[in-house]
Order: structure tokens, then sequence, then C-alpha cells
């Protein structure tokens, strides 16, 4: 049995194929594309291409929409923050940290470095006077992977507390603004 090999990148996969619209509802509601529901739906981009994945038969190929997505959610988990740690200035944030006792504080200064845990480092400056805790609080890495994780956890459990999740990412990842368009200039690495 011989398999194709595909020698695109992610990154080339995703340019060739564009930015994937998902169709509005019976409201009108404003359609989304899939690279802008990574950051407001992580799990229903996963679920898509577990579907997918699921239908393929052994000798079935992949479609537009399925080569796609698993580009898209390759690339998700090598996209890398572009902020700088709030605390030393110098290196480029990884982990931030969420507390469920103060959803609205979460901000940059729940971000840290790689020098930084939970245990040291920049990381004991982070959580230092923002919890009464330790044991209220979850670091994670800033992938998105973090946001699909958080979807399924009790911590999430109002529309609030995962958009203020969504926008440390937004701030992370340096977008001005949530659009189709920002979304995917970030995915298909158009971004200047």
């Amino acid at each position: 049995m011989s398999t194709k090999t595909n020698s695109k990148s992610d990154v080339e996969i995703i340019k060739e194929l564009g930015p994937h619209i998902i169709g509005s509802d019976e409201e009108g509601k404003k359609e989304d594309g899939l690279a802008k529901l990574m950051f407001l739906d992580p799990h229903y981009v996963k679920q898509q291409l577990d579907i997918r994945e699921n239908r393929i038969t052994k000798h079935g190929e992949r479609n537009e929409i399925h080569r796609y997505l698993r580009a898209l959610l390759r690339r998700a988990e090598k996209l890398r923050p572009q902020k700088l740690c709030p605390y030393c200035g110098v290196e480029l944030v990884e982990y931030f940290v969420v507390n469920d006792q103060s959803v609205d504080s979460l901000g940059p200064y729940n971000t840290s470095c790689s020098h930084a845990s939970l245990r040291g480092g920049c990381g004991l400056k982070m959580i230092s006077g923002n919890a009464p805790s330790m044991a209220y609080i979850d670091e994670f890495e800033l992938k998105f992977a973090a946001l699909r994780k958080l979807q399924n956890k009790h911590w999430i459990d109002t529309e609030y507390k995962f958009k203020k999740v969504i926008e440390l990412f937004e701030w992370a990842f340096d977008l001005d603004e949530l659009t189709n368009k920002s979304a995917y200039e970030l995915f298909s690495g158009r971004r200047s």
C-alpha cells in the first residue's frame, strides 16, 4: 500500500486554500472563518477535523477542508506569542496563569516567559498578590491547545470568562482586533 506524502508546509496549505468561512445561521449572524474560530471555539475546529478523520477509509482521500483543518491545527501549535514578558522584559511570554477567584484581573500580567513557572523566576512575581491561594491557580502554555483545554474545564463556565482568555490570546499574539482577516493572516504567516 502506497501513501501520498504532502511536501507542502502547513503555511503553504493555508495560503493555497485561502480563508475558509463557516456559513451564517438563519438570524444572519456574521460568518466566521476557521482561523478566527481557533480563538472563539477551538474545540469546534478540532471536532470538525476529528469527524473528517473518522470518515476516512483505508483508500479514502482527504478533501480540501480536511487538509485545511489539519494544517490549521498543526500551525496553531507552532505559533508563538509575540509579546515580551511583563516582568523581565527580555523573553517572549510563553505561559499564563488562571485564577478562578479573580477572572476580572486576567490580563498581560498573568503571563510570563519560559524562565518562569509557578515555582520561581518571573512566575512568582506573576502570582504574588494576585491569588488568595495557590490551590486555585492553573498554569498553561500560551498555545491553542490550552484554549481547547480551558473550554472543557469547569473554569470556563461562562462566556465572560472565556472572553477574557480570548482577549489575553489576542494580546499575546499581537492582534489589535480579532477578525477573520487578522486571524487568517496570523495563521498564514502574512502578518507584517
